[in-house]
């Protein structure tokens, strides 16, 4: 849709999504009407629904959207991983992403994957993508790891990518209940700690 759009109705779009985006981190998605987006935005329904189909199509454009940013590298997560000092270094950067967004702001990824009914396939499946997308390097490393046989019994390198990102969110989620960014400070260590813990070869 995006490539067939003039120069001023990507702008219409793109202020439509981000009035969604700050709507949906402030009250959370069941409770953002697309009324309540119109307004923040200043758009007519005539504008809304030439660009999106109703609230749900507006939820995927805008995964899809970030999904696009991750797959174009505008996030620090694209960062080689051959070692756990380069996962370190990996967390780190992703910590500080997390903190420039602001501790009141959370993760939307989150809040949408709550809010979302079994019959979104959809919306479940875009999560999905990004979060395999900001897991990809991690992921080879363990994946690495798994084919040099240092990972100790029943581990597998999905199930750690699995506990890394578990780790993250909850982290996210968090420092958002407490308000408190040292939460995700002081979890930094833990994580590499317990990560590091199912490396055999160490």
């Amino acid at each position: 849709m995006s490539a067939q759009l003039s120069a001023k109705g990507q702008k219409t779009r793109s202020e439509i999504l981000e009035a969604a985006y700050m709507l949906f981190l402030e009250r959370g998605i069941h409770a953002t009407s697309v009324d309540d987006i119109l307004c923040a935005s200043q758009k007519g329904k005539s504008q809304f629904y030439h660009y999106f189909k109703n609230k749900e199509d507006l939820i995927h454009r805008l995964l899809q959207t970030h999904l696009a940013e991750l797959e174009e590298g505008d996030m620090p997560y694209d960062i080689e991983i051959t070692s756990w000092a380069d996962f370190e270094n990996w967390l780190y950067k992703v910590v500080e992403f997390y903190r420039s967004l602001g501790k009141a702001r959370g993760c939307i990824l989150g809040m949408i994957g709550q809010e979302t009914t079994p019959e979104q396939a959809l919306i479940r499946q875009d999560i999905q993508l990004i979060f395999a997308a900001k897991m990809r390097q991690p992921r080879k490393f363990f994946v690495a790891l798994e084919a040099q046989g240092a990972l100790v019994d029943g581990t597998t390198a999905e199930s750690m990518t699995h506990l890394l990102l578990s780790m993250i969110q909850g982290s996210v989620l968090l420092v958002k209940i407490y308000q408190d960014e040292h939460i995700i400070d002081n979890g930094i260590a833990h994580i590499i700690s317990a990560l590091k813990n199912f490396d055999a070869s160490r």
